[in-house]
Protein backbone atom coordinates (compact mmCIF):
# COMPACT_ATOMS: atom_id res chain seq x y z
CA UNK A 1 0.00 0.00 0.00
CA UNK A 2 1.52 3.13 -1.01
CA UNK A 3 2.27 5.90 1.78
CA UNK A 4 -0.02 8.98 1.10
CA UNK A 5 1.43 12.25 0.68
CA UNK A 6 0.70 15.11 2.21
CA UNK A 7 1.61 18.07 0.94
CA UNK A 8 2.04 21.69 3.09
CA UNK A 9 1.40 24.59 1.60
CA UNK A 10 2.70 27.86 2.89
CA UNK A 11 0.74 31.36 2.28
CA UNK A 12 -2.63 31.71 1.15
CA UNK A 13 -2.11 33.99 -1.70
CA UNK A 14 -3.08 32.96 -5.12
CA UNK A 15 -0.05 31.31 -5.68
CA UNK A 16 -0.15 29.40 -2.85
CA UNK A 17 -3.85 28.39 -4.03
CA UNK A 18 -2.78 28.06 -7.58
CA UNK A 19 0.03 25.26 -6.31
CA UNK A 20 -2.87 23.97 -3.95
CA UNK A 21 -5.77 23.14 -6.69
CA UNK A 22 -2.67 22.22 -8.99
CA UNK A 23 -1.13 19.36 -6.73
CA UNK A 24 -4.41 18.40 -5.94
CA UNK A 25 -5.40 17.40 -10.17
CA UNK A 26 -2.22 16.25 -10.36
CA UNK A 27 -2.07 14.16 -6.95
CA UNK A 28 -6.03 13.64 -6.27
CA UNK A 29 -5.15 10.95 -3.10
CA UNK A 30 -3.01 13.48 -1.43
CA UNK A 31 -3.41 15.43 1.71
CA UNK A 32 -3.09 19.31 0.74
CA UNK A 33 -3.78 22.09 3.46
CA UNK A 34 -2.86 25.75 2.60
CA UNK A 35 -1.32 27.51 5.93
CA UNK A 36 -2.09 31.47 5.96
CA UNK A 37 0.11 33.10 8.88
CA UNK A 38 -3.17 35.72 8.89
CA UNK A 39 -6.67 35.28 9.43
CA UNK A 40 -7.88 35.88 5.82
CA UNK A 41 -6.49 34.27 2.44
CA UNK A 42 -5.98 36.08 -0.93
CA UNK A 43 -6.17 39.54 0.66
CA UNK A 44 -3.51 40.94 -2.11
CA UNK A 45 -6.11 39.44 -4.73
CA UNK A 46 -8.91 41.54 -3.05
CA UNK A 47 -7.17 44.80 -3.41
CA UNK A 48 -5.09 44.31 -6.75
CA UNK A 49 -6.09 46.46 -9.63
CA UNK A 50 -8.31 48.93 -7.30
CA UNK A 51 -10.77 45.68 -6.34
CA UNK A 52 -11.35 44.31 -9.54
CA UNK A 53 -7.94 42.23 -9.73
CA UNK A 54 -6.00 42.96 -12.83
CA UNK A 55 -5.35 39.35 -13.28
CA UNK A 56 -2.77 39.37 -16.11
CA UNK A 57 -1.84 41.68 -19.25
CA UNK A 58 -2.42 39.80 -22.89
CA UNK A 59 0.86 40.97 -24.03
CA UNK A 60 -0.50 40.90 -27.49
CA UNK A 61 1.26 44.36 -28.05
CA UNK A 62 4.61 43.26 -26.82
CA UNK A 63 6.81 41.69 -29.45
CA UNK A 64 10.03 41.16 -27.14
CA UNK A 65 9.61 40.47 -22.99
CA UNK A 66 12.59 43.06 -22.59
CA UNK A 67 9.52 45.70 -23.56
CA UNK A 68 7.66 44.92 -20.12
CA UNK A 69 10.27 42.78 -18.35
CA UNK A 70 14.02 45.08 -18.82
CA UNK A 71 15.67 42.73 -15.85
CA UNK A 72 14.00 40.21 -16.05
CA UNK A 73 13.12 39.25 -19.09
CA UNK A 74 15.45 35.62 -19.85
CA UNK A 75 13.39 34.09 -16.83
CA UNK A 76 10.34 35.42 -18.13
CA UNK A 77 10.52 33.55 -21.44
CA UNK A 78 11.43 30.12 -19.67
CA UNK A 79 8.71 30.39 -17.42
CA UNK A 80 6.28 31.20 -20.25
CA UNK A 81 6.99 28.24 -21.97
CA UNK A 82 5.52 26.23 -19.29
CA UNK A 83 2.75 28.98 -18.37
CA UNK A 84 1.87 31.83 -20.52
CA UNK A 85 -0.87 34.81 -19.96
CA UNK A 86 -2.62 32.64 -22.52
CA UNK A 87 -1.97 29.85 -20.05
CA UNK A 88 -3.80 32.02 -17.44
CA UNK A 89 -6.16 33.11 -19.40
CA UNK A 90 -7.65 29.92 -20.28
CA UNK A 91 -7.66 27.97 -16.83
CA UNK A 92 -9.33 31.34 -15.11
CA UNK A 93 -12.21 30.85 -18.05
CA UNK A 94 -12.25 27.32 -17.48
CA UNK A 95 -12.92 27.55 -13.65
CA UNK A 96 -15.93 29.45 -14.00
CA UNK A 97 -14.38 33.45 -14.55
CA UNK A 98 -15.15 34.93 -17.89
CA UNK A 99 -12.52 37.46 -18.71
CA UNK A 100 -12.08 40.83 -20.16
CA UNK A 101 -9.05 42.40 -21.87
CA UNK A 102 -9.50 46.48 -22.04
CA UNK A 103 -7.50 48.76 -24.55
CA UNK A 104 -4.54 49.13 -22.38
CA UNK A 105 -3.94 44.75 -22.08
CA UNK A 106 -5.14 44.64 -18.75
CA UNK A 107 -7.04 41.25 -18.39
CA UNK A 108 -9.91 41.76 -15.37
CA UNK A 109 -12.77 38.72 -14.80
CA UNK A 110 -15.83 40.59 -16.43
CA UNK A 111 -17.61 41.52 -13.32
CA UNK A 112 -14.69 43.69 -12.34
CA UNK A 113 -14.61 42.36 -8.80
CA UNK A 114 -12.38 40.80 -7.52
CA UNK A 115 -13.94 38.61 -5.43
CA UNK A 116 -15.07 36.51 -8.65
CA UNK A 117 -11.30 35.70 -8.96
CA UNK A 118 -10.92 34.67 -4.67
CA UNK A 119 -14.24 32.69 -4.97
CA UNK A 120 -13.06 30.34 -7.84
CA UNK A 121 -9.47 29.77 -6.12
CA UNK A 122 -11.21 29.13 -2.98
CA UNK A 123 -14.46 27.19 -4.03
CA UNK A 124 -12.26 24.94 -6.49
CA UNK A 125 -9.61 24.35 -3.21
CA UNK A 126 -12.25 23.44 -1.56
CA UNK A 127 -14.39 21.05 -3.94
CA UNK A 128 -11.09 19.41 -4.53
CA UNK A 129 -10.72 18.36 -1.00
CA UNK A 130 -8.03 21.23 0.07
CA UNK A 131 -7.46 21.84 3.65
CA UNK A 132 -6.95 25.86 4.47
CA UNK A 133 -6.18 26.86 8.07
CA UNK A 134 -5.50 30.58 8.50
CA UNK A 135 -3.78 32.08 11.66
CA UNK A 136 -1.18 29.56 11.56
CA UNK A 137 2.69 31.09 11.14
CA UNK A 138 5.46 28.77 9.94
CA UNK A 139 8.06 29.55 12.70
CA UNK A 140 10.45 26.11 11.78
CA UNK A 141 11.40 23.34 9.41
CA UNK A 142 13.05 20.31 10.86
CA UNK A 143 14.16 17.74 8.41
CA UNK A 144 13.56 14.09 9.83
CA UNK A 145 15.40 10.90 9.32
CA UNK A 146 13.57 9.56 6.51
CA UNK A 147 13.85 12.50 4.41
CA UNK A 148 10.18 14.14 5.33
CA UNK A 149 9.71 17.73 6.82
CA UNK A 150 8.40 18.53 10.18
CA UNK A 151 6.80 22.08 10.28
CA UNK A 152 6.14 24.02 13.46
CA UNK A 153 3.41 26.70 13.50
CA UNK A 154 2.33 28.78 15.75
Amino acid sequence: MPQLLHIAIIGGGAAGFFAAIEAKRNFPHADITIFEKNSKVLAKVEITGGGRCNLTNSFDEISDLKQAYPRGHKLMKRLFKRFDYQHAFDWFEENGVPLVTQEDQCVFPQTQDSHSIINCLVNTAKRLGVKIQCNHQLTAITELEDERLLLDFK
